[in-house]
């Protein structure tokens, strides 16, 4: 980007990809650093404009910073972002694509950390129907009914949750390799459901062969 003369949309799009390596790394100061600067940026070139050919870019940054304050504790923060993205991603590419459903799921998994589980189950639900349009028997289709069997476990819905993650067990198992780290995120969700229904022996079984692996 430097060599470039640092265009601001190539370096809003380095900046975001950088924030998105710093959540992985946990650090959440740096990510919202990064981001502030990538949508100072973004802003400054009219992404934020009606009509803009860049608002997909400013959506993808909003659903980074949404992540980066769940991840810094900041929910609140969190949903207004994503549900920015939402809004960004609906106007530039209309309702319901496939890049929204990644946004979707992670608001599920914010309204669910506040305890709005309504919410939570919606959002949720509006990522399955997307995810289930496009991949219907793909890895992310698998990642989101996890997602759904953690928020149906604390509404005491327990059948449904563990149908749901047997369900991504069994997706999982056929299109991820055996040491891919989803397996385990699949796995753990599957004994959290078995937990919450009241059937520790299955969950204590999982927990064991995900700490042997």
């Amino acid at each position: 980007a430097a060599r470039a003369g640092d265009p601001p949309l190539l370096l809003a799009e380095v900046l975001s990809n950088e924030a998105d390596v710093l959540i992985a790394a946990g650090d959440d100061a740096g990510a919202r650093r990064a981001v502030t600067a990538a949508r100072k940026l973004l802003e400054g070139a009219g992404a934020a404009d009606p009509g803009s050919p860049d608002a997909i870019q400013l959506g993808g940054l909003q659903q980074t910073e949404g992540e980066a304050a769940w991840q810094a504790g900041d929910l609140d923060g969190a949903v207004a972002a994503l549900l920015g993205a939402i809004a960004t991603f609906d106007r530039a590419l209309g309702p319901g694509t496939t890049d929204v459903g990644g946004v979707y799921l992670s608001l599920a998994q914010v309204y669910a950390a506040q305890d709005e589980l309504d919410a939570a189950l919606g959002a949720v639900e509006h990522a399955l129907r997307i995810r289930e349009a496009t991949t219907p028997d793909g890895s992310p289709v698998a990642h989101a009914l996890g997602v759904r069997a953690s928020i149906l476990g604390k509404v005491g819905r327990g059948a449904q949750a563990i149908a749901d993650a047997e369900r991504a067990q069994a997706i999982g198992a056929r299109t991820l390799a055996p040491d891919d780290p989803q397996q385990r995120v699949i796995e753990s969700q599957l004994a959290g459901a078995y937990q919450d229904a009241g059937r520790s022996a299955d969950a204590l079984a999982i927990y064991q062969r995900i700490l042997a692996s």
